[in-house]
């Protein structure tokens, strides 16, 4: 549902499933194709190696996202000349606990902000990327090949996201699949604007964006025509925004056509539209498409949470922290135990002997 025209703009993305015959794409099937997704594609062939190398050479795009079905050793034989980093295997998350009931999830902790993927964020550290729990990880080699950038990177230090520029073309691998077998990335507010910034990375479209915003944050937004535009929240509530003349004063000096538009903090986690009633001037100059109420939708934002104000672990993760705050308070205890046996025995030493010398002082005593 990320991948919908509804979502990044009508007439913007269309996704088309092609056959693959022994792993390898037909011919004729790459004519017109701007981005290939590899989807946790378990052997591919030397073949479509092959072709994603010339799709990327014409401009064309390739994102990887690898899973448990993946054969490392294949996709290193098959895509070793384009991806950004050789894989080595899938990582469980935390497999440097010394026990299990310590094991956490790694998170998304490391961001490169001023990445284009990242435009719609006013700071992913801030946004719900980094709130997604990874269970497993795909770890790649730490050499670097050339033309290729980490992005983003996890909390127990490996790369999640790696680009590299291949002829003409741009390639993004994950380190994990597009779907929840190995976290709940795919689940948080802000994968949709990253995967449709990370879609126009890879065909470099530069029209537009799905904005995030957090949550109690003042949104501002350039709007094309003279409004009425009302914000429509996931629970249906509607508020009217005000114009921010600061902003319409710069779109004038820029000569663009457009206004700017303000909603003083911004209310409800979730996907939120931009509407103003069909007919007015936005209608006619064709900014969005028109929802079943006849309404046109101007555009849309996302509203997460800010991770530094909310509680980022999980229950079991608060369970954890009790248990070991529970076993260093009884560890404590018993060290204090066995700091008083230490001064007991040098006391009952200290009594033997001052009892051994007396009583050795009474047997030459011969009047005792």
């Amino acid at each position: 549902r990320a991948l919908t025209p509804k979502v990044l703009g009508r007439g913007r993305v269309k996704v088309v499933s092609r056959p693959t015959r022994d792993g390898e794409l037909a011919e004729g099937s790459l004519e017109g194709v701007d981005l290939i997704i590899v989807a946790n594609v378990p052997r591919p062939t030397f073949e479509l190696g092959e072709q994603l190398l010339t799709h990327l050479e014409r401009g064309g795009g390739v994102w990887f996202a690898p899973g448990a079905r993946v054969d490392p050793a294949s996709w290193n034989q098959a895509f070793g000349s384009i991806l950004p980093r050789p894989l080595r295997g899938p990582r469980r998350a935390g497999d440097a606990a010394a026990a299990l009931d310590t094991r956490r999830a790694a998170r998304l902790s490391e961001f490169q902000a001023k990445h284009p993927i990242f435009a719609p964020f006013e700071d992913p550290q801030r946004s719900s990327l980094a709130l997604a729990q990874l269970m497993s990880y795909m770890l790649f080699d730490p050499l670097p090949t050339p033309r290729s950038e980490v992005i983003a990177s996890l909390s127990e230090g490996s790369p999640f996201m790696v680009t590299r520029e291949v002829g003409e073309g741009r390639v993004l691998l994950w380190a994990g699949p597009l779907d929840r077998e190995w976290g709940d990335l795919v689940l948080r507010p802000d994968f949709i604007p990253l995967v449709g910034e990370t879609l126009r990375y890879l065909t470099r479209e530069s029209s537009g964006s799905l904005l995030s915003v957090s949550l109690g944050s003042t949104l501002r937004l350039e709007l094309n025509g003279a409004g009425p535009f009302t914000s429509l929240s996931p629970q249906g509530i509607r508020v009217v925004m005000g114009r921010d003349r600061a902003s319409s004063q710069d779109t004038q000096n820029q000569g663009r056509r457009g206004d700017g538009w303000q909603l003083d903090r911004v209310r409800e986690v979730g996907h939120h539209k931009v509407i103003t009633p069909s007919g007015t001037e936005a209608d006619q100059l064709q900014v969005g498409e028109a929802d079943n109420e006849g309404e046109l939708i101007a555009r849309r934002y996302v509203v997460s949470l800010d991770p530094r104000l909310s509680n980022l672990r999980g229950g079991n993760d608060a369970q954890n922290e009790e248990k070991e705050q529970s076993k260093n308070a009884t560890m404590g205890a018993l060290g204090q135990r066995r700091e008083l046996w230490h001064i007991g025995l040098v006391g009952l030493f200290v009594f033997m002997l001052f009892e051994g010398v007396t009583l050795y002082q009474r047997r030459e005593d011969p009047l005792t």
